[in-house]
């Protein structure tokens, strides 16, 4: 009877709980709130211009409940000058942020790691956009996005008009956290890219030739490439066990 009781109390307590909505003003506020999260919460961007904003996500959700990162309204958070996103930690949701007038100037746009040895595990990245987000440095080479750890997703975004070089979007397999990772970037917007000239003009690489015998299990489905003409590789796939389908390419060279 007692155990019967005590089981009962903690179904109760768990129960009730509820998830936490939090809006953050700008990165301070942002990091100190982030601290806060518990599994199945939220936490929002107020809407406006966050300018060369660098935001360090970290935090473990569950299947059931991940933690939700996202735009007081969908589209209207601009992240402009020197900034970008590094999600580390598991089972998160980023969602609805805009990248534009402006460039990363160290490292991608968006990454799937919050540090080396401290990937991303199941997280998603989902309804964001980045827009001529360009080095005016053409020849320096630079992702946007960049996939480290496993079983993540990357889907319903829009990736436009990058021109310098390096990947657009890149999956990487440089240890063993990163290896058989089985991502999913599907249902995804590549908008045009112009020639380079040179090669490092991919929308998307899967490894490198390092580990083009490795196994990545990334799968590349129901995207649009429209006028991806960077180079002659429009996915270029240096790496074992992937599965590319039903992805559309419209007027690429």
């Amino acid at each position: 009877m007692r155990i019967l009781l005590i089981h009962f109390i903690l179904f109760s307590l768990f129960s009730g709980s509820k998830a936490a909505t939090y809006i953050a003003a700008d990165v301070s506020e942002f990091n100190t709130l982030k601290q806060r999260l518990l599994p199945g919460d939220t936490l929002l961007l107020a809407n406006g211009n966050w300018k060369d904003a660098e935001i360090l996500i970290e935090n473990k959700g569950s299947v059931a409940a991940p933690v939700y990162i996202g735009a007081e309204t969908q589209g209207k958070v601009l992240f402009t000058g020197n900034s970008k996103i590094k999600i580390g930690g598991e089972h998160i949701i980023v969602s609805g942020f805009l990248f534009t007038d402006g460039f990363s100037a160290n490292g991608p746009v968006i990454e799937f790691r919050a540090a080396a040895g401290k990937p991303a595990n199941h997280c998603r990245v989902t309804n964001m956009a980045i827009i001529n987000y360009n080095n005016p440095d053409r020849l320096k080479e630079d992702h946007w996005v960049a996939l480290f750890g496993r079983g993540n997703r990357f889907d319903h975004n829009q990736l436009s008009y990058k021109k310098n070089s390096g990947a657009t979007l890149v999956v990487e397999l440089n240890d063993t956290l990163n290896q058989m990772n089985y991502h999913l970037i599907d249902h995804n917007y590549f908008g045009e890219r112009i020639r380079l000239g040179s090669n490092g003009g991919e929308t998307i690489r899967i490894g490198t030739s390092t580990f083009s015998k490795t196994s990545s299990g990334t799968i590349v489905e129901e995207n649009y490439f429209y006028r991806c003409s960077g180079e002659v590789e429009i996915i270029s796939v240096k790496s074992c066990d992937n599965i590319l389908r039903r992805n559309t390419f419209f007027e690429c060279e």
